[in-house]
């Protein structure tokens, strides 16, 4: 990530789908869209549980913006609150204020602002539940935890 040029840069894990396996035992269940181009620019990014084939890799939530990309997620941000206010905006449904980050990236991308994808091979747990966490201390107390990064 620190060598990217990119304005914003995304961290995507193309073989994600080993580490939903272990976590989940299946590839069907908690998934997100996440396509880019030749160029690797994310073309479509966060719509839940797609078909198979508009998951390319998995977004994993670690970012990079250059300074001039911060003044344009501030400008998009503004603008989009004063638009949207406490209705829905973007994809997910959820009110500017509430909104995901996907959403931001989507309206980059909508906005025509390259976004561009850095691709890795694990190395990264998600924690979005109680459970996740439970997880990940049973694969540290069974030695395994080191593996599930490795995958």
């Amino acid at each position: 990530m620190m060598d990217s040029a990119a304005e914003v840069s995304v961290a995507v894990d193309d073989d994600w789908a080993t580490y939903w396996q272990k976590r989940y035992g299946r590839t069907d269940f908690d998934t997100e869209s996440l396509c880019f181009d030749a160029e690797d620019h994310i073309t479509e990014l966060g719509l839940e549980d797609p078909p198979a084939e508009r998951i390319q890799a998995r977004y994993i939530g670690l970012l990079k913006f250059s300074k001039a990309a911060l003044a344009l997620v501030r400008e998009t941000m503004d603008r989009a609150a004063a638009e949207f206010g406490d209705r829905p905006w973007q994809q997910s449904g959820k009110t500017v204020r509430k909104a995901y980050m996907t959403d931001l990236l989507n309206a980059l991308i909508q906005a025509g602002h390259p976004v561009t994808a850095v691709h890795f091979n694990h190395g990264w747990i998600e924690f979005d539940t109680n459970e996740d966490y439970e997880q990940a201390l049973s694969w540290a107390q069974d030695g395994s935890l080191e593996e599930v990064i490795r995958l």
